[in-house]
């Protein structure tokens, strides 16, 4: 199957499941080698590595519905106005993630690597808070605060 199928099945299966998944159909994609993964370039287009199609069905649709939650949360936009728009892009990612793993957990797939409450580091995040009850600034600003305490 070619990419551009491939890519098209992958946006019909999301927007089944959730019709925020149709905006998947009004970005275009464009493949980058330089992407671990799938990453939003913009608000009108998504870019891919060639390797995103060896993952599973449900893992390209989990990454697909993950990066179309980012375009329509505006985080793009919310992390270039942090002060650290790497650790705001981690937990923008914690929260998605969470979102994918419990909500679509019978539909989308994480792959190995994603960034979530389970790992070491963002565990300690969960016994503050539920992973639900988290708003991404206030993840933002505790990530922050653990970086910098272990600085010190």
């Amino acid at each position: 199957m070619n990419e551009e199928k491939e890519i098209s099945k992958i946006i019909s299966y999301i927007s089944r499941i959730n019709p925020i998944g149709a905006l998947a159909l009004t970005v275009k994609y464009r493949v980058d080698p330089e992407v671990p993964t799938l990453a939003v370039a913009s608000y009108s287009e998504i870019t891919y590595h060639p390797d995103f199609f060896k993952l599973t069905d449900k893992e390209k649709a989990g990454l697909m519905f993950h990066e179309v939650l980012h375009i329509t949360l505006l985080h793009p936009d919310r992390a270039r106005k942090l002060e650290d728009p790497y650790i705001a892009n981690i937990a923008m990612d914690l929260i998605i993630n969470y979102i994918i793993e419990y909500e679509y957990r019978n539909y989308l797939k994480l792959p190995e690597g994603a960034i979530t409450f389970d790992l070491p580091e963002f565990k300690k995040a969960t016994q503050i808070k539920q992973p639900r009850e988290w708003e991404t600034i206030e993840l933002y600003n505790w990530i922050l605060t653990q970086k910098t305490s272990q600085k010190t």
